[in-house]
């Protein structure tokens, strides 16, 4: 665990040694005053029982910031980014973990469940309330969490136990008592893309540290190392411009203004809001990171198209008079000549996903019963002088 700001712990979810993205990162954030108010609210519970080091490590930072304060410190709130088992694995083992807290000495089993439901809340943005659109087509059923979150209860008075969060809304960390400006302040951010129902947070206000504002946990759209992977490129593209607009308006807009514009608006426009990913480290400049992923993603889908319009190196892109029309992994030869083939499989799937997008824009066409694609519109000149800090980023780069 560290603590990387004045209301942020991090806490890591998973063996890092073990898989590319090293881990999910949890985060435990703190009220201002939680001397007086001892209740921290809890984003993402990692991965759950495949790795036990996660329980002891929240117990860990509970019982020291216990021992600092002098007083009990409880997780009251758990908000749950987006559906992945890496995200949500560790519910149950919170819900268990906030008993034994919550629970007097001596009590019961009995005693300890009938506890559990009242003393912690569990947000997550549903499913089943996203647009049709937005809805991946698979009918993996561990896309339901939250009638898997329910089935796995042990008894009905966890009914609702997930509680749906919506775009926009308001989470309160801090004493219910308090002046509205005494309350740190989360807000939803519906940024599918990722996921159908993948949610980032934005700190609207931070009593303890104002330079906290505007920083953002980016969940699985941003990541502290690479790049994210997506269903839907559109959203995701859409969703990315979101983030960032937020996170400019958090620090620039509503920060500069309490300062009276001027030279005031001129350090707020300086200043770099931290992101906080679900996996890899803590990125110092949210804005720079968010535009980065844009540049890249832009950039990979000028190269899908100067593969389909025959401009790139040693293509002609023709057949007789016609276009050519290539499949998704002849794209990924091209594109990706010198990343290793074992490798081609990941970038054809996200090729793929830069082909349905520019499909729905009227940008490409299928044939051959949709196992090959082909240009429509012509590529415009302009379009083919790449920006030099795309062209600078490693081809390696999924």
């Amino acid at each position: 665990m560290e603590r990387v700001s004045t209301s942020v712990m991090r806490v890591l979810g998973g063996n890092p040694g073990m898989f590319t993205l090293q881990g999910t990162n949890t985060y435990l954030i703190s009220p201002p005053n939680l001397e007086r108010y001892p209740h921290l609210l809890l984003i993402d519970t990692g991965q759950g029982s495949a790795f036990p080091i996660w329980r002891r490590s929240i117990a860990q930072v509970l019982a020291s910031e216990s021992a600092r304060i002098g007083k009990q410190v409880h997780i009251t709130q758990c908000v749950l980014t987006h559906w992945h088992h890496d995200h949500v694995g560790g519910v149950n083992e919170l819900r268990q973990l906030c008993a034994e807290e919550h629970a007097p000495a001596g009590d019961s089993e009995g005693g300890k469940e009938e506890k559990r439901g009242e003393e912690l809340r569990i947000y997550k943005y549903p499913l089943s309330s996203a647009p049709p659109s937005e809805i991946p087509s698979s009918k993996d059923p561990s896309l339901d969490i939250e009638t898997q979150l329910l089935r796995s209860a042990n008894d009905d008075q966890d009914v609702g136990l997930i509680h749906p969060l919506h775009d926009g809304q308001i989470l309160e960390v801090g004493d219910s008592t308090a002046t509205d400006d005494e309350m740190l302040k989360l807000q939803v951010l519906y940024t599918p893309g990722h996921t159908a129902d993948h949610i980032a947070l934005l700190i609207a206000s931070s009593p303890a540290d104002p330079a906290e504002v505007g920083t953002i946990f980016t969940a699985d759209a941003v990541l502290g190392h690479g790049t994210a992977v997506f269903e839907d490129l559109a959203l995701y593209m859409r969703s990315l411009e979101k983030m960032k607009n937020a996170v400019e308006e958090m620090i620039v807009g509503k920060r500069g203004s309490e300062t009276g514009g001027g030279n005031g608006q001129v350090e707020q426009e300086k200043r770099k809001g931290l992101a906080f990913p679900g996996h890899g480290a803590v990125i110092p400049d949210a804005r720079a990171k968010i535009d980065e992923y844009i540049r890249h993603r832009a950039m990979r889908e000028k190269e899908v198209l100067d593969v389909l319009a025959g401009t790139s190196a040693g293509q002609d892109g023709k057949v007789g008079g016609e276009r050519k029309a290539w499949t998704p992994m002849e794209i990924v030869k091209v594109i990706y000549e010198n990343v290793p083939e074992s490798l081609h499989e990941a970038a054809r799937r996200g090729v793929l996903q830069i082909l349905q997008k520019l499909e729905a824009e009227g940008e490409v066409e299928t044939v051959d019963e949709g196992e090959r694609w082909r240009i429509i519109q012509k590529h415009h000149q302009q379009e083919q002088t790449t920006n030099d800090d795309s062209a600078q980023e490693p081809r390696s780069t999924l």
